[in-house]
């Protein structure tokens, strides 16, 4: 029977991470708990609800932020609710399968529209949230979804009907709960369903805004942001809440997502692309080294300033070549928040070693720079080695398949080898990185196979994102500028966010579309990191 969902009452399922460490910190107007609460009242007048659901989701980061050395937050069960206007159920979930989360909501029987959103993310936009269940009823859609706006500015919206079929399609097809919410159970078989899209009237994809309180860097975000994003805004027409956040490009930048720092000078190969020999002529032989020590207290500061990011192991030098390599290896993934990326040649490695401590790793990936899987090209590209690094990645690739990547660099005149490449590997397994090639601010010649930068130039990914230390605690502007432009810093001597802001003018002068010297011919912008 065909019923009209208006007159029904819908239900809205609010997801919120385990963990809400930023949930009681102010914005401009309020703190994430305030706006979520409007937001709630907004939705009861205009749509009719009646019943919530609050999920509490264990996410990734939640158990990062529970491993924290610093004061832990406060689990979000625990929080006072009693403020909720409209009847709800508390659920603290076991996992965050999206199975376990529709069997909850199921329980609750609902006959009208299923509202899906994260509550921490303050920005809710009430007017097309409306249009969104506009568009929803008068298509009867099963699923419907804005795109283009930035995540957590609108619902999703779900035909109570479709659960059951839903909770079978995540039963064959196993999905995670993250920030793309049921779409990405969906297409697991996309053709199922009526879907509907409300489009933006600007795309804000290619800018990868995050606008949720779950870690300091998108809660920074969102506290600048909320100056201009006023209750009013969030109720009344789309584009001036477009046009708010659109004009305040300069305020996407908060903290670094990605620490690139050098721990050892030696490197066991001379890499025909890599800036370092050049740098460093005496790379082969170089004994320098960052003490563990030094090296812990840097780790250290660095989780205490920015959390949830990424630690990677190495710019320039073989991390391998480090004697307490293994040492720091535990120390980041066990005590520290912070996810660590180690970049290697896949040499100088002690085999007992890595079968001893790979196993017990729970948040460290390998990329292994091979570039060749026959041993002639290999060595015109990286000299001796090849035995060893094709050894290194085999066992690494038994041992922890899920976060091991191969990498290649794609080179001028070398396509017919970059397919050898990727056809040997792609039978071993998925994880394939073609990197493309920099020519490190014209200090290497251009041996770029293909023009991939974007039609609309934008403000460069590195300088909004990236902090890179080298081995004597210098601070470049960016991995780029190593070698060939004056140290914004020293990490050893000054405090981190002292060096970070002064990265803030030349990011500044990208948003203006006027490029220092040492940017304008960079083509390695659009690239992104983490």
């Amino acid at each position: 029977m065909d019923t009209d969902r208006t007159t029904m009452e819908n239900h809205l399922c609010i997801l919120l991470p385990a963990i809400l460490p930023y949930w009681e910190l102010e914005l401009h107007h309020g703190s994430a708990k305030d706006y979520l609460k409007r937001a709630i009242e907004s939705l009861a007048s205009v749509s009719h609800v009646s019943t919530i659901s609050l999920l509490f989701v264990p996410t990734p980061e939640t158990e990062q932020q529970r491993s924290q050395t610093i004061k832990p937050p406060p689990a979000a069960a625990d929080l006072d609710w009693s403020w909720c206007p409209v009847p709800y159920t508390i659920t603290e979930l076991s996992s965050d399968s999206w199975h376990e989360a529709l069997t909850v909501v199921a329980t609750t029987k609902p006959t009208g529209t299923v509202s899906v959103f994260w509550g921490d993310s303050p920005f809710l936009q009430i007017q097309v949230t409306k249009d969104l269940q506009e568009l929803h009823s008068t298509y009867r859609a099963d699923f419907t979804f804005a795109d283009g706006y930035p995540p957590g500015t609108a619902p999703e919206l779900l035909n109570p009907d479709t659960i059951p079929s839903l909770l079978s399609l995540s039963y064959k097809h196993p999905s995670t709960i993250d920030r793309t919410l049921l779409f990405g159970l969906i297409q697991q078989d996309i053709n199922a369903y009526q879907i509907e899209t409300l489009l933006s009237d600007f795309d804000f994809r290619p800018y990868r805004l995050e606008l949720n309180t779950s870690t300091r860097r998108n809660y920074l975000l969102c506290k600048k942001l909320s100056a201009g994003l006023t209750p009013e805004v969030l109720k009344e027409d789309p584009r001036e809440f477009i046009n708010q956040i659109r004009s305040r490009q300069k305020d996407y930048r908060t903290l670094p997502a990605y620490f690139s720092i050098q721990i050892s000078a030696q490197c066991p190969q001379q890499c025909s692309y890599c800036p370092y020999p050049r740098m460093n002529p005496g790379l082969l032989n170089d004994t320098n080294y960052m003490p563990l020590d030094k090296a812990l207290e840097l780790f250290q500061r660095l989780a205490e300033w920015s959390p949830e990011s990424v630690i990677s192991l190495s710019p320039l030098g073989e991390p391998s070549t480090h004697p307490d390599i293994y040492r720091i290896i535990s120390y980041i993934d066990r005590h520290l928040p912070q996810r660590l990326l180690i970049v290697t040649s896949g040499i100088g490695w002690n085999p007992e070693e890595i079968k001893r401590l790979v196993p017990t790793l729970k948040k460290t990936q390998w990329i292994i720079s091979l570039d060749a899987v026959s041993e002639e090209e290999y060595q015109t590209l990286r000299g001796t080695g090849f035995h060893e690094a094709m050894s290194f990645t085999q066992t690494m690739l038994a041992l922890s398949p899920a976060d091991v990547y191969v990498q290649a660099v794609r080179l001028k005149d070398r396509e017919e080898q970059l397919l050898a490449f990727y056809q040997y590997w792609k039978g071993k397994t998925e994880n394939i990185i073609i990197q493309k090639y920099a020519n490190q601010g014209g200090l290497l010649p251009d041996r770029k196979a293909v023009d991939l930068r974007p039609l609309k130039r934008l403000p460069c990914w590195h300088l909004m994102r990236d902090f890179t230390v080298l081995l004597d605690g210098s601070v470049p502007l960016c991995e780029q500028s190593m070698g060939n432009h004056k140290p914004m810093g020293n990490i050893f001597k000054e405090e981190p966010k002292d060096i970070w802001d002064r990265i803030t003018d030349p990011y500044h002068q990208h948003c203006d579309q006027n490029y220092p010297d040492v940017c304008r011919d960079c083509d390695e912008y659009y690239t992104y990191n983490f």
